[in-house]
């Protein structure tokens, strides 16, 4: 037709656009409401934010942090995209994130930003290969594409163990906040010039908790890739590297008397006593042992004086924020979807992985509930913008609020934080193993049912149900109970929601304390 939108080529268009959700996310659902609509939303924003293109930086399927502000493959986003695209049933797209992530590296081997704006050239911290083990654990990466990825990948924890670390202590250095991720809400930069915020000032090199956390984590992840692709040397140097470095953090950034992890600047390693969300990150990427010296410090995060703020946690404790009343100029005090999921994240590492400590599923659940709050506020449907939305970041919110609710940027449907991930390995409790055991720990003890169908696992389709058992059947052909199905066969059925590990070679069914 002329003049005009082609009616059945549109038709055509949104057909495929609709194919590609109904063949790629499992299914999904709950008695929460908001969960479901999150479910759903946050898909849409992965598929929103990917491009497939033919050009030297980028090759097939890529994702942007954002469409609407970040419009580039951003390093610092990338470990969170490929653990949401790990739950997709095609893992060609999370392999090819991670190409497109590693094509373009800076002189001295560290991931560096495609080109593109001048904005992005940036080598940001990172835990990508660990993201990539990780997607190993549930989608095997193939040895050709294995033996690919791991030059890069060896090459940008080398990088940050060399051109990144200067006195060679393995506690990696940089002198600008914003390769954190988290820009000026770092208020540890500002520490030493009496914690007043100055955007013109030269910040200094700071030995950071966050950067050695995650070049550990990368480290660690070399070297199991390395052994499963059969290179023992690289994969002896990256065990080396990993145990360097964890003695490094507890002998340097760990502190006995406050029991938390700090920053050190890098000059004359003098420690900016600031409690930053990055002190957790050694939990985060179980580099801090599982022992009670160290676990304790885990119940500053559920601590409501501490991290635990109207939408948790905040990337500065509480107690730094409400102790200074310093001009911020709108640019600190934030909160963000990124920093909230890698705080959920944590959470889950705390009661999969150590002991010690009061944190619980409840704090999971409540944690996720009000993720959901803040990105889907439930104003009233007759409001045109009743919508989710993923902002970058929102600000005027506790302890001086400004508004009922926080302020969005302006940036919206950001591709740079978790939810899908969390609610797999979270909410229903698949935990990403070595072996082809599936695992289950789901977090929503409270909850009367859930299910999750359609979720590839090591080339297998599994559907986990929890039907708590009441004499209603609410899933037809499904008997009441905690289920699982592989490729349709039942696996086990039990009576109660908890923790299980179920072997597929021999329908052993365990049930860890």
């Amino acid at each position: 037709m002329e003049g005009g939108i082609d009616a059945g080529h549109s038709g055509e268009q949104a057909r495929e656009y609709n194919r590609w959700f109904a063949e790629q996310v499992p299914y999904f659902d709950a008695p929460d409401l908001g969960f479901k609509r999150m479910w759903f939303y946050r898909w849409w924003v992965v598929r929103f934010s990917m491009v497939d293109m033919q050009a030297p930086d980028l090759q097939g399927p890529a994702f942007y942090e954002g469409k609407l502000g970040f419009d580039n493959v951003i390093g610092f986003a990338v470990p969170l995209q490929v653990k949401e695209l790990t739950y997709l049933r095609d893992p060609r797209f999370a392999l090819s994130q991670l190409d497109n992530s590693y094509r373009t590296r800076a002189e001295n081997g560290a991931v560096l930003d495609p080109p593109g704006s001048p904005y992005w050239d940036e080598t940001y911290s990172h835990w990508i290969a660990a993201a990539a083990l990780e997607l190993h654990q549930v989608q095997p990466i193939p040895q050709d594409t294995l033996r690919r990825l791991l030059p890069a990948m060896a090459g940008d924890v080398r990088a940050w163990l060399t051109a990144y670390d200067v006195d060679g202590d393995a506690l990696p250095e940089r002198d600008r906040p914003r390769v954190t991720g988290y820009d000026l809400d770092i208020l540890s930069y500002w520490y030493f010039a009496g914690t007043r915020l100055d955007p013109r000032a030269e910040p200094p090199a700071l030995e950071r908790v966050d950067f050695a956390s995650f070049v550990f984590a990368n480290a660690v992840a070399v070297a199991a890739l390395a052994e499963v692709a059969g290179d023992a040397a690289m994969a002896a140097e990256f065990r080396a590297d990993a145990a360097r470095i964890r003695a490094a953090v507890l002998t340097n950034l760990w502190d006995d008397e406050t029991r938390f992890f700090y920053p050190q600047r890098a000059a004359d390693d003098a420690r900016a006593p600031l409690r930053e969300l990055h002190g957790f990150f050694p939990f985060t990427t179980r580099l801090a042992p599982d022992e009670p010296r160290y676990t304790r410090a885990l119940d500053a995060l559920i601590d409501p004086t501490d991290f635990w703020a109207r939408y948790p946690p905040v990337i500065t404790s509480l107690r730094h924020y409400r102790a200074w009343t310093w001009e911020m100029d709108g640019l600190t005090r934030n909160i963000a979807p990124h920093p909230i999921s890698m705080g959920a994240r944590t959470v889950l590492q705390a009661i999969k992985h150590y002991h010690g400590h009061d944190i619980t599923p409840a704090h999971f659940m409540e944690l996720m509930q009000r993720y959901n709050d803040l990105l889907y506020p439930g104003v009233l449907p007759s409001d045109p913008y009743w919508r989710p939305n993923a902002h970058e970041y929102y600000s005027q919110w506790e302890p001086y609020a400004q508004t009922p609710l926080p302020k969005p940027s302006e940036i919206s449907h950001d591709f740079h934080s978790m939810y899908l991930s969390l609610v797999v390995e979270g909410v229903v409790g698949l935990t990403p193993r070595d072996d082809e055991r599936i695992e289950l720990q789901p977090m929503a003890l409270e909850w009367p049912y859930f299910a999750l169908d359609g979720l590839r696992h090591h080339g297998h389709d599994l559907t986990i149900v929890w039907d708590r058992p009441d004499g209603v059947v609410r899933y037809p052909g499904f008997p009441e109970g905690f289920s699982l199905r592989i490729d349709g066969v039942p696996a086990f059925t039990r009576p109660t929601l908890g923790h299980v590990v179920y072997d597929p070679a021999t329908g052993a069914v365990e049930t860890p304390s």
